[in-house]
């Protein structure tokens, strides 16, 4: 059984080694992430991250920008642990940004796709994502 919780400081040595490989799938693939970083995100109002854990492990996790004034969610990270590729997990955890993004009254959000596989793209275009203007950003606007 898969649980979706926010990240907590104790889950950052999981989430670099998950971040950090890039044998594993990604929104976007960027150098190491950092724990300073990592403890402000979890600290922050504006920032969450998510993650996906199975029998305590964690398998995925997703962070993302609240800005309140714009009324948009900015998607910064999406990172899942290649053992785990095909299971859904990304559709849970997009799912549970949506339902935030929609309960606090977003307009749209906003992501920068940098990766070579295309099933990453693919995924965003199914669900109604459109490339903007801007080079490797996609968006959406919400109900």
């Amino acid at each position: 059984m898969y649980k979706i919780r926010e990240a907590r400081s104790e889950d950052f040595p999981r989430i670099a080694a998950i971040h950090d490989d890039p044998g594993h799938i990604h929104l976007k693939m960027e150098a190491s992430i950092e724990e300073q970083y990592f403890k402000s995100v979890v600290a922050a109002d504006d920032i969450k991250m998510y993650v996906v854990e199975k029998s305590g492990l964690i398998a995925a996790f997703i962070s993302f920008y609240i800005y309140h004034q714009k009324q948009t969610i900015f998607i910064d990270r999406l990172s899942i642990d290649n053992a785990y590729r095909k299971k859904g997990l990304d559709e849970h955890l997009y799912h549970k940004v949506e339902r935030l993004a929609e309960r606090i009254g977003m307009k749209r959000m906003l992501a920068d796709i940098k990766v070579d596989d295309p099933d990453v793209y693919e995924f965003f275009e199914r669900k109604g994502w459109k490339r903007s203007v801007q080079k490797d950003r996609y968006e959406i606007e919400l109900k």
